[in-house]
């Protein structure tokens, strides 16, 4: 039986064709997103902004680029998928895209706008993610995929945080794209991750003899040590500490970050460190309490920086772990006070009767802090200067 002839469609709107007998769809719909230059003799295309030799004017033609919306049952189908497109264009590809393609494209838009310190742990995070996973087509990974890839992963369970993180990232960029309907990555369980044999959480609390290093040696890191292995603060927050957050008359630092508990809490300060904080307050350049000179100027300490003199002065060992040690010491060697320790390192207790009932004046967090300290065999107790 003949097809009945189909009335021509506006100019710019596409067009829809049959494509053959035998198929469960067979109509086209497409739509001429440009004219590009092709030698009909090769079928390779002309590159736009080459000029064409007057010998070839003959066999360089313009030839129309398809987008191809999709194949359809029925003509009507067809005509309302290109209605549909013209009203709202998608990309037509996005059934295609893998997560390659999308930590491509949001490496370019979105990865510059973090800060410089995310953005290098972002980049490096990016080549952590395995080539499985990445291969894979966006609309079709799901939570058990990024877990089964991330317990591949032989890391530290900051790392797989970061990870997921960046993950979260992808996703939040491929939704807003319509490259997927939701944000699986926001339902990924580290605790489900399991962990290759060998995992290992690399911070550890600094024995007695390194810390009697830290608290002796004669380096301008010992000062930030100092600081930290009596605070317990972490390192992206002494590097952050500044003069104006120091209350030396009254004994306290008022400063903390990343979570609710440890945002601007109350840091005792120790009778050790005291003349320390002073010297350091009253020689300040930037307002920063910890600074470095490099290339003939004064500037705040940075964590590589950190990170690299501690690495050859206690090797094995990163700037969080004086936090271990802080709160190993003060909980398992002398067994203070818990519920004082958590304010004071910004640590949810998860107690609603401790965390919203129970108020502690700061004189009670001086005095329990002027019990700390550090004894052993082979240091002696370094609780004053």
């Amino acid at each position: 039986m003949k097809r009945k002839k189909n009335l021509k469609l506006p100019n710019g709107f596409g067009s829809v064709s049959y494509i053959g007998d035998g198929r469960r769809k067979p109509y086209r719909a497409r739509k001429t997103e440009k004219l590009i230059l092709v030698d009909k003799t090769t079928g390779e295309v002309w590159p736009a902004k080459k000029s064409i030799p007057p010998e070839k004017f003959k066999d360089i033609i313009y030839k129309p680029k398809y987008i191809n919306i999709g194949t359809f049952e029925t003509y009507q189908d067809a005509i309302v998928a290109l209605h549909q497109y013209n009203e709202n264009p998608y990309d037509t590809e996005a059934d295609k895209i893998t997560l390659n393609t999308i930590i491509d494209r949001w490496e370019k838009s979105v990865l510059p706008t973090f800060a410089k310190p995310t953005q290098k742990t972002h980049a490096n995070n990016l080549r952590r993610i395995p080539d499985d996973l990445c291969s894979m087509k966006i609309r079709n990974i799901r939570v058990s995929d990024m877990e089964k890839a991330l317990s591949e992963i032989n890391t530290t369970k900051n790392c797989l945080n970061g990870l997921r993180t960046l993950l979260r990232h992808l996703f939040a960029y491929a939704v807003k794209h319509e490259y997927c309907d939701k944000n699986y990555a926001d339902f990924i369980d580290l605790k489900a991750v399991s962990q290759k044999e060998g995992y290992k959480n690399t911070h550890e609390p600094l024995n007695t003899d390194e810390i009697g290093i830290a608290l002796t040696m004669d380096h301008r890191l010992s000062d930030i040590l100092h600081v930290a292995l009596y605070t317990g603060m972490r390192p992206n927050e002494l590097l952050t500490l500044k003069k104006e957050h120091i209350f030396l008359s009254e004994g306290y630092i008022r400063h903390g970050s990343k979570t609710k508990a440890g945002r601007d809490r109350i840091i005792p300060i120790h009778d050790g460190i005291a003349h320390l904080i002073k010297k350091l307050m009253d020689s300040s350049c930037t307002g920063f309490l910890f600074e470095n000179e490099y290339g003939g100027k004064v500037r705040p300490l940075t964590y590589d920086r950190y990170r690299q003199i501690l690495k050859t002065i206690l090797p094995g060992h990163t700037p969080h772990d004086t936090r271990h040690t802080f709160i190993t010491q003060w909980r398992f060697t002398l067994g203070l006070d818990d519920s004082i320790l958590h304010l004071i390192v910004g640590h949810d207790s998860g107690d609603i009767s401790e965390t919203v009932y129970t108020h502690r004046p700061v004189s009670a967090l001086i005095a329990e802090m002027s019990r700390f300290g550090y004894k052993g065999k082979s240091l002696a107790l370094f609780k004053t200067a």
